[in-house]
């Protein structure tokens, strides 16, 4: 649906969550304003699933305050602010609607928008807005023997993460990368492995390992 959209600038929004203030967008639209950036990373908290309960989920979340990062800086610099602002939550994230045909959305859990943010940052630089702005719904977690999912399952042998990795790999030198990968691999699989076998049963933990 991103071809679709024809304004300046493309704000995703799954259709659970919603925004905070009545005037939530006027205040994102002044600090587009401020900054022009090229990615912006519109900060959020989180309704509990029996929709009593507001709380800030900060597992993924590194800043604390509003960041700016200026265009075409360093790409680990680049790397590091799409990471540190916890872009693989979709909603909050906004972009310019401005993006060559080479850059696409890459088939790939858990950054799917990987080459479209790298590119953004890399061009137009990027803000993290520390002000929340959306509640994100959280639904109760269910889980089926030998279920599929996105980032512990195997498809024709291949995870869902490494197109990402490899989409990554592009932008970085050797030692650079090698240090973002085991970094990588340890957070998604190797630190989460003892919930794969929750997730996706023992026949795919074993594949995965």
């Amino acid at each position: 649906t991103i071809k679709y959209a024809n304004g300046r600038y493309i704000f995703l929004h799954s259709d659970d969550d919603f925004l905070l203030y009545v005037n939530s967008l006027q205040e994102i639209y002044k600090k587009i304003k401020k900054y022009n950036p090229g990615y912006i990373r519109v900060n959020y908290v989180c309704l509990a699933p029996d929709k009593k309960r507001v709380f800030d989920f900060k597992l993924n979340k590194s800043f604390t305050k509003d960041q700016y990062l200026i265009p075409f800086s360093e790409n680990k610099k680049v790397l590091s602010f799409i990471l540190d602002s916890d872009a693989a939550f979709v909603t909050g994230i906004i972009f310019q609607n401005s993006l060559p045909r080479h850059i696409k959305i890459v088939n790939a859990e858990p950054f799917w928008g990987i080459e479209i943010l790298f590119y953004m940052v890399k061009s137009y630089g990027a803000c993290f807005i520390s002000e929340p702005h959306i509640i994100a719904s959280w639904s109760k977690l269910r889980t089926k023997k030998k279920g599929y999912h996105l980032l512990y399952s195997l498809t024709n042998g291949r995870l869902a993460s490494e197109n990402y990795l490899h989409a990554v790999r592009k932008q970085l030198d050797a030692h650079t990368y090698s240090v973002f990968l085991h970094n990588q691999l340890m957070g998604l699989y190797v630190h989460m492995f003892p919930l794969v076998k929750l997730f996706v049963g023992n026949k795919n933990m074993l594949q995965l390992s």
